[in-house]
């Protein structure tokens, strides 16, 4: 995703301009008038990844204080249907 991101203009993240976020507020407030500044919202995922076979390898880098592996996805979605923002972690 990262990789796609910085070859194509379309798809690129970064947060709205104080007219989008505007206009992303304006709507809202039509279908959703008591909540009061929101412009967006988030969602996320939790992806679990296989562990190594290598149990003497793995243990050189990773703590073992947690008991799997995950990729973390944050992502946060305007009315547009756009992802401005998105939090990837390993």
């Amino acid at each position: 995703m990262i990789h796609v991101s910085k070859s194509d203009p379309c798809t690129s993240l970064g947060i709205p301009s104080k007219e989008m976020i505007t206009k992303f507020k304006a709507g809202k407030n039509t279908k959703y008038p008591i909540l009061k500044d929101i412009w967006a919202t988030k969602d996320g995922l939790k992806i679990y990844l296989q562990k190594s076979p290598y149990q003497s390898i793995q243990e050189m880098f990773y703590n073992s204080l947690k008991a799997d592996h995950y990729v973390i996805h944050v992502f946060v979605f305007v009315l547009d249907g756009t992802i401005p923002i998105a939090f990837l972690m390993l």
